[in-house]
């Protein structure tokens, strides 16, 4: 089984000071911590077709 870090931990570790350089830190602190990736999250359909490359209607 493969589990990728989700984006939320680095929204509650760095909170509202979060950028693109603590992004990239995220990915080595979550290598550290044993996950294998990190997590894309969408929360529109628009954004599922990007990740997917499905017409969702």
């Amino acid at each position: 089984m493969q589990i990728g870090l989700s984006p939320a931990f680095g929204f509650a570790h760095f909170g509202e000071h979060i950028t693109l350089k603590r992004i990239l830190q995220l990915v080595s602190m979550g290598k550290d911590m044993g996950f294998c990736g990190f997590q894309l999250e969408t929360y529109s359909k628009e954004q599922i077709e990007i990740y997917t490359n499905e017409n969702i209607s």
